[in-house]
């Protein structure tokens, strides 16, 4: 929805779909160059990354400092969810969609590997978030209500909502989630009845407690000043151990 306004250019997941290949670009004039995108002085760039692999995000960090160097205005958008449905969501797409059948079933192992990667993906980020212009938003509050939670994202450019951005319709594939272009309108799953099976399901370890504790601050999100949500993830992600 964010790349569909008519002043946004996009890279979908650069890193992540160019692992491979060692893809490793973190100029961001030579990234552009790389993609076939032309930096303008009256446009932006969206780059949406896949956080559960760090080198993403600390390609992505070096990249942000690079442009900011350059003179570049820089921000970044934080979308938080409950870890437990990431996670299923995660399994569902594994078993059903990606190439690579890593992680097909809702084991304790499974949810050991996706936690630590995803603390891991997420210290990186809010290590550096102080020194962006941020936006924080939860995934349940977009899907709620994508017409203020996008004109909110919006503010961060700043851009005025455009209509088009609101009426999705199928398009070819740019990358990032399958499902994001599978249909004409926003439609989130309940899985609540999988997470509370899953929850019941997983042994009491200490990375549970801590996506619990992620869950807690994703769902608060909404009613906390921004900094004060980064503050929350700094403590759980990288102070406590």
């Amino acid at each position: 929805m964010l790349t569909d306004h008519s002043l946004v250019d996009a890279l979908m997941e650069p890193y992540q779909a160019g692992r491979m290949n060692s893809y490793r670009e973190t100029s961001f004039e030579s990234l552009c160059r790389d993609k076939n995108i032309e930096p303008k002085q009256d446009r932006f760039v969206l780059i949406k990354e896949t956080t559960t692999r760090t080198e993403n995000m600390s390609l992505l960090v070096r990249l942000l400092k690079d442009a900011r160097g350059l003179g570049d205005y820089t921000g970044l958008i934080i979308v938080l969810r409950s870890p437990f449905e990431a996670f299923l969501s995660q399994v569902h797409a594994s078993s059903n969609m990606w190439l690579d059948k890593l992680m097909t079933s809702p084991s304790n192992k499974h949810f050991e590997t996706f936690a630590k990667l995803a603390i891991a993906g997420l210290a990186e980020i809010v290590w550096h978030a102080r020194s962006q212009h941020c936006r924080v938003i939860n995934y349940n509050d977009f899907c709620s209500d994508p017409e203020n939670e996008l004109a909110r994202l919006l503010g961060l450019f700043p851009l005025r909502l455009e209509q088009q951005q609101l009426e999705l319709s199928k398009t070819a594939h740019r990358g990032g989630d399958p499902k994001a272009y599978s249909g004409a309108s926003i439609e989130k799953t309940d899985r609540s009845a999988e997470v509370e099976e899953l929850l019941g399901n997983l042994s009491d370890t200490p990375l549970k407690r801590k996506m619990l504790e992620l869950q807690q601050i994703s769902e608060g999100a909404a009613s906390m000043a921004t900094t004060q949500t980064i503050d929350q993830l700094a403590e759980l992600v990288i102070m406590k151990q």
